[in-house]
């Protein structure tokens, strides 16, 4: 994956605020024997539903998430269409691109999710990820279209606490995330989340129905440090958060929705 590319999948592949280590981690390369890039490419929907299921998730993730009450999402399948700039930091002139994305419900708030990023109408990479309503990054991974190898599956493998609810006004939990390569380095980090304003849900695109509101979460080191900051617009009729900005020490990313559709 170039430069380019890589740094736009960061910005974009996880629907939530990552640490900066979790979010690299899905560029380097690593070999699976177990999986392959042009199977993977090939059947799309098929190694989503293999590899980001919720039954691929730690037994302490899965059980945190279920017993915290969570309920389904309010829609079985929907289509995003987006326009991108990411701002990296230090260069004058930003990047567009255009992403396109696949939501689906995968019961218990999770959310299954495919896409592909696009530089000029060429394909650069596409990702896959398993989240919770859009704001809790649980397992990801991005693959260039020129990838020869497939690169690692960044995990979420413990959850120590969950406090509120993204519905709410105030949201956040701490994990541990690591890469599924040999010898791979696990990073704590917590995460805090408030509501916004609300506002019709047709001001992010004139076809989602209901009501929205802000959503701001921070990624906070082990220290305390805020690493990360994101900014969502939780579609309540939806029951699930769509990435609208973010930053970190490296990058800046803005989003617009160009196209909505509920299938």
């Amino acid at each position: 994956m170039d430069f380019v590319a890589r740094n736009i999948f960061t910005a974009l592949v996880v629907v939530l605020p990552m640490s900066t280590a979790f979010a690299q981690g899905m560029g380097v390369p690593a070999q699976d024997p177990t999986n392959s890039v042009a199977v993977a490419l090939h059947d799309k929907d098929a190694y989503l539903h293999h590899q980001y299921s919720p039954d691929t998730l730690p037994k302490n993730v899965f059980d945190a998430i279920t017993q915290h009450g969570a309920k389904s999402v309010g829609f079985k399948r929907m289509s995003i269409e987006s326009k991108v700039v990411v701002d990296k930091m230090g260069v004058a002139v930003p990047v567009s691109s255009e992403s396109e994305s696949i939501y689906e419900n995968a019961g218990n708030g999770f959310v299954r999710q495919v896409g592909v990023t696009k530089l000029n109408g060429f394909e650069q990479s596409y990702f896959f990820a398993l989240n919770y309503r859009g704001v809790m990054a649980l397992r990801a991974q991005g693959i260039s279209v020129n990838a020869t190898t497939m690169p690692p599956i960044a995990d979420m493998i413990s959850v120590s606490h969950i406090d509120g609810s993204v519905e709410g006004s105030h949201f956040s939990y701490a994990a541990t995330e690591t890469t599924n390569m040999p010898g791979s380095a696990t990073i704590e980090v917590r995460y805090d989340c408030s509501a916004g304003k609300s506002y019709p849900a047709s001001q992010i695109n004139p076809m989602i129905q209901g009501s929205a509101h802000d959503v701001e979460c921070h990624s906070l080191n082990v220290n305390g440090v805020v690493i990360g900051i994101a900014r969502y617009g939780y579609l309540e009729k939806y029951g699930v958060a769509i990435l609208i900005h973010s930053k970190n020490p490296s990058l800046e990313t803005s989003k617009t929705v160009t196209s909505f559709k509920e299938e």
